[in-house]
């Protein structure tokens, strides 16, 4: 039965929804929705489960022989592919491990952006709109120092705020650290199954890029990226 078997990470703001479309654009990739509807156990939502901290959902994805991940793209026309994307997916320890466990055969692909301009951008779409815009050395120094809090083992009642209060600073800091992310994949999956899109490379010249990406696996291109231009 056909499932999950390709992962689009990147970081945040580096056009992987851009990436998405040039990709939808095969018939050999369908992406799976992420509407609760299909993301769904027993009547619950549950999103991904190999993206959940908590090891009890997290085994959702290993029961039956991974049947969930069968589940989520059964109503999807027959592809040799079927993908997803998601940032954060890069970010946490966790994910790739998971991933590793309950897909090991898939393809995971990156694409990454200079991290500065990275948090600039994230910076002003956060406060976009805004009468008074925080002050952007400010925001960086708040998520530093949240970072160095957790360094720090006697915080560790902070770790869960960090993670899931609303006030993702720290995380955003973060994901600038594109080597561990990076090469914890490559460890659980090895370079074969991992591809890294520069995100300027992307921007200047998308058809080069996008072509890589299905060299990479091995499906035919669809055809003409002047739009992408």
């Amino acid at each position: 039965m056909p499932r999950l078997n390709l992962i689009l990470a990147g970081a945040q703001r580096s056009a992987t929804t851009s990436l998405k479309r040039a990709l939808a654009a095969s018939s050999d990739i369908q992406f799976v929705s992420n509407k609760p509807e299909t993301l769904s156990h027993q009547g619950n939502y549950v999103g991904f489960p190999f993206a959940t901290p908590f090891s009890s959902r997290s085994m959702i994805g290993m029961e039956d022989g991974g049947a969930f991940y069968e589940s989520i793209t059964a109503s999807l026309p027959k592809a040799r592919y079927y993908a997803t994307k998601w940032p954060y997916f890069m970010v946490f320890p966790h994910i790739a491990c998971n991933i590793r466990q309950h897909l090991p055969d898939a393809m995971i692909l990156f694409i990454l952006r200079n991290p500065t301009d990275c948090l600039w951008s994230s910076f002003k779409k956060r406060y976009e709109g805004d009468d008074v815009a925080a002050d952007f050395n400010t925001y960086v120094e708040k998520g530093i120092n949240a970072i160095e809090d957790g360094w720090d083992p006697s915080n560790r009642s902070k770790w869960q705020h960090m993670f899931f209060h609303e006030d993702r600073d720290s995380v955003t800091i973060d994901r600038g650290f594109y080597y561990p992310q990076l090469m914890n994949f490559v460890h659980l999956f090895g370079w074969s199954h991992v591809h890294v899109v520069n995100y300027e490379d992307f921007a200047d010249r998308p058809s080069g890029a996008v072509s890589r990406i299905f060299s990479w696996l091995d499906v035919p291109e669809p055809g003409n990226y002047d739009e992408l231009e």
